[in-house]
C-alpha cells in the first residue's frame, strides 16, 4: 500500500511540492515521502487504537471528496504539517497551504482505487491488513525473550567462532563437500 500511496502523492505533488518555492528542491522526493507516511501513520493510529470503523469509513463513502472536516484527514494533515515545519524549515502556513489541498486529493484518488472493481491492485482488506500490520510479528515486537536474545552474547558469540570460520576457509572441508560427520 505504501509504494501506491507514494505514487500517488508523487502524482499530485506538482504545486503543493514541487513547484512550491517554501520547500527547497532537494527536500522533494523526502517531502513526498512524508506525506505517505503521515498519512498511512494517521490511519494505522486510527487502527491501533481500536478507530478502525473510522478509517472504513472514510473509504465507503467513494462518491465523496474527503475533507477537512473529518478526523483522519485533519490528523494527517496536522501530522504531515508538522512534519514540513521541522523536518524541512516550511513555516507552519506554507505547510497547512501545501498539505491541506494534497492529502483530500490523494484520499479521493485512493479511495476510488480501492473501490473500483475493475482495478484489483488495491483492494479494502489490502488497506487494512497494511495498516493493522502482520499480528504475529506484532506479538513478538515487545516480547522481551525476542529481545534479550538479539543482544545475547552467547549468540553473539558463535557469529565470529573461529572454529566455524576455519571450517569455511578449510582446503579438505570445501575438497571433500564440507563436513563428513554434517553429511552423514
Amino acid at each position: 500500500m505504501k509504494d501506491q500511496l507514494t505514487r500517488l502523492v508523487e502524482a499530485n505533488a506538482g504545486k503543493a511540492i514541487v513547484q512550491n518555492e517554501a520547500i527547497p528542491n532537494q527536500f522533494n522526493q523526502a517531502a513526498i515521502e512524508e506525506v505517505a507516511n503521515g498519512m498511512i501513520n494517521a490511519m494505522k493510529g486510527q487502527v491501533n487504537n481500536g478507530n478502525t470503523a473510522r478509517v472504513v469509513e472514510i473509504f465507503q463513502r467513494s462518491g465523496s471528496n474527503p475533507s477537512n472536516e473529518n478526523a483522519v484527514i485533519n490528523e494527517m494533515i496536522s501530522s504531515v504539517t508538522n512534519a514540513f515545519s521541522v523536518k524541512f524549515g516550511v513555516s507552519a502556513n506554507a505547510a497547512t497551504s501545501a498539505v491541506s489541498g494534497l492529502i483530500p486529493t490523494v484520499m479521493r484518488q485512493l479511495i476510488q482505487k480501492t473501490n473500483d472493481p475493475a482495478d484489483h491492485s488495491l483492494e479494502m482488506k489490502d488497506v487494512l491488513a497494511s495498516l493493522a500490520g502482520d499480528p504475529i510479528q506484532q506479538s513478538f515486537a515487545g516480547d522481551p525473550i525476542q529481545q534479550s536474545l538479539a543482544g545475547d552474547p552467547i549468540q553473539q558469540s558463535f557469529a565470529g567462532d573461529p572454529i566455524q570460520q576455519r571450517k569455511a576457509g578449510d582446503p579438505i572441508q570445501q575438497k571433500h563437500g564440507g563436513d563428513p560427520i554434517q553429511q552423514s
